[in-house]
């Protein structure tokens, strides 16, 4: 089973998972808690759209029931695999949000205190 899952992960090339990771950071990071979210639709329709692109190009694929099954759990697993780096670009947002906020008001305490 485990062998299994790892083919899963590497029946996909390097830019392909480039393209997820950046995906799940980017939508993370600019979107929030939405943005996760349209991040995991958005790496799913990545994943059908390989997947259909590998079953056309190969005559001996029929799209069934068992091709739906599995795309659909190949795109769960590929979600749950990106879910960390979703909450890491979630998390460098809300610090570089609490950053800025600290420096605004050192800033705005420095101004105060030298004004006085």
């Amino acid at each position: 089973m485990v062998e299994w899952i790892v083919f899963q992960f590497l029946s996909y090339p390097l830019l392909c998972w480039l393209l997820f990771v950046g995906v799940a950071l980017l939508a993370s990071y600019f979107g929030g808690y939405v943005g996760i979210v349209v991040g995991c639709f958005l790496v799913a329709f990545a994943v059908l759209l390989l997947d259909i692109g590998y079953a056309t190009t190969h005559e001996y694929m029929d799209m069934d029931i068992v091709f739906t099954i599995g795309v659909v759990f190949r795109a769960v697993l590929i979600n749950g695999v990106l879910l960390p780096v979703s909450a890491l670009g979630f998390f460098l947002k809300r610090r570089r949000k609490s950053r800025s906020k600290r420096i605004d008001e050192a800033h705005a305490s420095a101004e105060r205190s030298n004004g006085a």
